[in-house]
């Protein structure tokens, strides 16, 4: 279990991918901070993660999903706030990072979530596409 972040700040968890890009499994960041200055943030602080980790990655405040776009978020503006838990989750390797990590029963339960939430998505948009013809 990670420590708590110090006063005025919030942690971030890195899985996968993102644990090697960073060399770190987690970071305290000072807070608060949106999520569009958390990327630019760490973009600054490891140039290339935008594009090599960040794109990809699933992004989680607290245990909720933040839902992202590719090219840009979806809610910029949503805050993060000093003592919250950021986790950045590479898809690919999400399972092998949290059974790993010793976080798997939290992190799978994530990783569920956020499938389920995608496939919402996914459905929707086949659902406006058939009915769009």
């Amino acid at each position: 279990m990670p420590k708590q972040a110090s006063p005025g700040h919030f942690s971030v968890l890195y899985f996968a991918s993102a644990a090697s890009f960073t060399r770190k499994s987690s970071d305290e960041i000072p807070a608060p901070l949106t999520v569009a200055d958390l990327y630019n943030h760490l973009e600054g602080k490891y140039p290339g993660i935008r594009e090599e980790v960040l794109t990809s990655s699933l992004l989680t405040i607290n245990l909720q999903y933040v839902d992202t776009e590719e090219d840009g978020l979806d809610t910029p503006s949503k805050i993060i706030n000093e003592g919250d838990e950021v986790a950045i989750i590479p898809p690919a390797s999400a399972r092998n990072a949290a059974r790993s990590s010793g976080d798997e029963a939290r992190i799978e339960q994530e990783i569920l979530r956020t499938e389920k939430h995608q496939d919402k998505q996914y459905a929707t948009k086949e659902a406006k596409g058939f009915l769009a013809d």
